[in-house]
């Protein structure tokens, strides 16, 4: 197995109506009976080119992770959702990390300011150590959505060799393990072991 880090995928290679393999930014031709597109988001290009629909929406979350100032008490003791403004609440190693929001605006990785503050403002409404904490860092990242609700996890029957496994929203890292065991029984096995008609990727 060979990863290579920072090598973006410019196109699809197609023969014969089937996946061959992929060509990167360089140029350079990575030929491949199977091509996965785990990609999120940033995927739809790929698959409009072959006139696949797949009506990919990025929806941007952001994070921003506090530590109290030295001498005072943690911020917080256990993980949990501040429910009523969507704010999730997970304690690391030394800090905590505050996310949340769900904002539709393209493809870019802007960081909107009062978008980001709401997430400071609604955990002072519940915990009292949040006032003048220190920021460590702020991020946002796409979560890759689709209209119903569901993810796309399978072979595209019109390109064989080609398979798909996005659209899980905010559950990426929750469901990501069935979905690498699906895709890999797709692979090998040919058929996944459990019903998954409902996540074809071509559906729409």
């Amino acid at each position: 197995m060979e990863f290579r880090a920072g090598s973006e995928v410019a196109a699809l290679r197609v023969k014969d109506g089937k996946l061959r393999g992929v060509q990167t930014q360089s140029g350079e031709i990575l030929e491949a009976e199977s091509v996965v597109l785990a990609g999120g988001a940033y995927i739809r290009p790929l698959v409009r080119r072959l006139g696949i629909r797949l009506p990919l929406q990025p929806a941007k979350g952001y994070h921003r992770d506090c530590e109290a100032p030295e001498g005072k008490p943690s911020l917080l003791g256990r993980a949990c959702v501040l429910a009523e403004n969507m704010v999730f609440c997970t304690p690391m190693n030394g800090f905590v990390r505050f996310a949340g929001t769900l904002e539709f605006s393209g493809v870019n990785h802007e960081i909107r300011r009062p978008r980001l503050e709401q997430l400071t403002n609604a955990t002072r409404r519940y915990l009292r150590t949040m006032h003048n904490p220190i920021i460590r860092s702020e991020w946002c990242g796409l979560r890759p959505c689709l209209p119903d609700g569901l993810p796309a996890v399978g072979p595209v029957p019109a390109y064989p060799g080609l398979l798909v496994a996005t659209g899980h929203a905010m559950a990426g890292l929750t469901l990501a393990p069935v979905t690498g065991k699906l895709i890999s029984e797709c692979i090998v096995d040919r058929s996944p072991s459990i019903e998954i008609t409902a996540l074809r990727p071509d559906r729409f």
